[in-house]
């Protein structure tokens, strides 16, 4: 895979685009900066994340009407799912999953799980990761943090 095609899926807003032309769900996110933002941290409990992080880096849980803080690196607003929050580990090979193994953080530091359970794999959560890694015939491995 290209670094153009990597950073797609990294890169916080544009996985959001990607898994629409993909056809999964993804939560309603906006760019921080844009009005759109504004109007769903009016409403709803949101999150608020750089574009390029990880492991809960930067990431800040605000509640409906809220306003949107400045921030200093280009960052979206998502609105706050409710669930379980799982992670999955998929290796791929040219846009078809070979394996995938689901887990929950059994111990948190914070938003970043430190100790693991694994678990069976639901198939509306293995629907949706073959989905994504076919369409964009990612090659390797891939992560996803999921509320289901």
């Amino acid at each position: 895979m290209s670094q153009a095609e990597i950073l797609a899926v990294h890169d916080k807003g544009r996985f959001v685009e990607t898994c629409a032309a993909a056809g999964v769900s993804a939560p309603q996110s906006h760019p921080s900066d844009h009005e759109s933002a504004r109007e769903l941290a009016a409403k709803f409990d949101y999150v608020l994340k750089p574009t390029s992080s990880c492991s809960g880096r930067g990431v800040r849980f605000l509640a409906a009407g809220d306003e949107v803080p400045p921030v200093a690196e280009r960052s979206i607003v998502q609105r706050l799912l409710r669930g379980e929050l799982v992670s999955s580990f998929s290796i791929a090979r040219a846009g078809e999953v070979r394996l995938t193994v689901l887990y929950r953080g059994a111990v948190m530091q914070g938003t970043v799980a430190v100790c693991f359970e694994r678990i069976d794999v639901p198939p509306a959560v293995d629907r949706w990761i073959r989905s994504f890694v076919a369409h964009t015939r990612f090659d390797g491995f891939v992560s996803f943090d999921l509320i289901i």
